[in-house]
């Protein structure tokens, strides 16, 4: 089930910016991340894993307008403002973030973007995962890069119409969302 979130974090997002330079992921599961990244055949791309002690403390070290992508493996339970006010701050004018949440948490997350939204994981007879995705300009369905998100060997879970389905919600959900979803 990790291992489905973990694909689910890190190429959506991937695969809806246009020209990723600078990707950091903020986890405890860096080797898995970078063998999901290594499955892209990037040239001249910067991709970063660390793994913080505190997610908000290693947030407000990175530079302004430094990053393309961030993807936080986390779910974040505390100065939701303030993380994504850093958040939306180290991301440049395109940037892209992914993490996993709540609807609670949404509501700050869409603060600081222009599109923010829930996506979901399904794990047949198990729970459904929720992950967020923000962006400042991007849309997760409408600009998904379908040559780049078609050719990814290797993945057990993610593929270009689960990114499409993972964003299809029940009218029961989009009710409990409305007031603050932007797409």
């Amino acid at each position: 089930m990790e291992k489905y979130i973990i694909e689910m974090l890190l190429h959506v997002v991937v695969n809806t910016h246009k020209e990723p330079k600078k990707v950091v992921v903020l986890t405890k599961n860096q080797d898995t991340f970078q063998t999901e990244f290594n499955k892209y055949k990037f040239e001249n791309i910067d991709f970063e894993t660390l793994s913080p002690e505190n997610y908000l403390d290693e947030l407000a070290k990175l530079e302004n307008g430094s990053l393309d992508i961030l993807v936080i493996d986390e779910v974040i339970t505390e100065n939701h403002k303030k993380f994504f006010a850093h958040t939306n701050r180290v991301l440049k004018n395109d940037g892209l973030v992914s993490l996993k949440g709540d609807f609670e948490v949404l509501k700050y997350l869409a603060n600081e973007f222009l599109i923010a939204m829930p996506y979901f994981v399904n794990f047949p007879q198990e729970k459904t995962e929720v992950l967020l995705f923000g962006s400042k300009l991007y849309h997760p369905t409408a600009d998904i890069i379908l040559q780049r998100a078609d050719f990814i060997d290797g993945c057990e879970y993610y593929n270009s119409d689960i990114q499409y389905s993972s964003f299809t919600m029940p009218n029961s959900i989009k009710s409990q969302i409305k007031d603050f979803v932007k797409n």
